[in-house]
């Protein structure tokens, strides 16, 4: 029986079981990313706050092909299923992986510059539910940034991508294509607060008794 990812895009394969497929070890018994009915309403106004001012930004990439050349360190790992055409943008130049843990075995050192992941691969993750948990493998041990090309089938909501760290890089209004994106350096806005200036706060030296 063919999984309703396969059905979607045509493949005749049986579908990989098991959340080694993805992470080369077990999976847990249930992902945590089930989404509330409760919390669709609030899910879709968060949506629609973030692409509203990810698009007003000041040098927001135009096009999927810009966006990953902004993030893009070598090496780069393209995570896709097997027996689905690449997404358009992409090239098909990249490694093409199907497990996470094919990252360590493939690689010297075992860890990429950059991974990408399809939309047809974060179905098949959400399928086995072990779509977080593959993120946060990805993010923690396997590359140093991640750009994930999220559908409207993905069922992660904004607020819990931004949960795990990724921030929106990209959006196209006409397919609903969002590329989300985790790198270790920009994932977290610095406050203004946060700096060595004033640290000790030596205005109030004298002033107080502590």
């Amino acid at each position: 029986r063919l999984s309703a990812t396969q059905q979607r895009h045509g493949m005749t394969g049986p579908a990989p079981t098991g959340g080694a497929f993805l992470l080369g070890v077990p999976q847990p018994e249930r992902c945590a990313s089930a989404v509330q009915p409760g919390l669709v309403s609030r899910r879709e106004a968060a949506h629609a706050d973030e692409m509203s001012a990810a698009s007003t930004s000041e040098g927001r990439p135009s096009t999927l092909e810009e966006a990953i050349a902004r993030q893009c360190i070598d090496p780069v790992v393209l995570l896709h299923p097997q027996g689905i055409a690449l997404p358009q943008g992409l090239s098909p130049d990249h490694r093409q992986l199907q497990a996470t843990s094919e990252i360590a075995e493939t690689l010297d050192p075992p860890r990429a510059g950059l991974a990408v992941l399809t939309a047809e691969w974060l179905g098949v993750a959400a399928e086995q539910d072990c779509l977080e948990r593959a993120l946060a493998a990805l993010r923690d041990l396997y590359a140093q940034a991640v750009l994930a090309l999220a559908d409207a089938s993905c069922p992660l909501a904004p607020a819990q991508w931004r949960s795990l760290g990724f921030l929106p890089h990209w959006h196209d209004e006409n397919t609903g294509l969002t590329l989300q994106g985790f790198n270790l350096y920009d994932y977290k806005h610095r406050p203004d607060w946060l700096n060595a200036k004033h640290w000790a706060n030596p205005d109030l030296w004298d002033v107080y008794r502590w």
